[in-house]
């Protein structure tokens, strides 16, 4: 039987320290790419497909900019990088959420209950904890449907609770 679930993977903004190579006054943003790539896909446990940084950027500290990132989800998402110090040290934050990530979460819970189907989420919507939206969930035999309400709740995490639809 479907229920609640919470899933951390992918799904909300996330902070991360991270480090850079030497850094100069100016600086290529393909010198980010790499890192930030490797720590974002590590952090939210999802392949990093692209990421396209500003060509040049001033390291001075507490400088932010953004960057582009794709994942083998298909989701597109910005990404908030912030220099903590000359040194080139960055954090960095999602700007939005891994919508496709959180499908593929929400279909595995109906695939383990024993009744695997699809999931879609709204693509337009506020990313702040607390924040509610619904996603809609149909079985594959298409007999069964269900309202899946996902609350973020912080720290990377949405809660979702399956109601069957009348």
């Amino acid at each position: 039987m479907l229920g609640k679930g919470m899933v951390a993977a992918g799904v909300l903004a996330a902070v991360v320290a991270g480090s850079a190579e030497a850094a100069s006054e100016r600086r290529a943003g393909s010198t980010f790419d790499a890192p930030l790539a490797e720590r974002v896909g590590k952090a939210m446990s999802v392949e990093v497909t692209d990421v396209a940084c500003p060509e040049r950027v001033t390291i001075t500290t507490r400088r932010a900019f953004h960057c582009t990132m794709t994942f083998g989800t298909g989701d597109v998402s910005r990404v908030r990088v912030r220099i903590k110090n000359r040194a080139g040290d960055f954090s960095w934050a999602l700007t939005g959420v891994l919508l496709r990530d959180l499908e593929n979460h929400m279909e595995r819970a109906m695939a383990e209950s024993g009744d695997p189907g699809d999931v879609q989420c709204p693509w337009r919507r506020r990313v702040r904890v607390g924040d509610t939206f619904r996603c809609f969930g149909l079985n594959k035999s298409k007999t069964k449907a269900w309202n899946i309400d996902a609350t973020q709740i912080g720290g990377g995490l949405v809660r979702y609770a399956f109601t069957l639809r009348p």
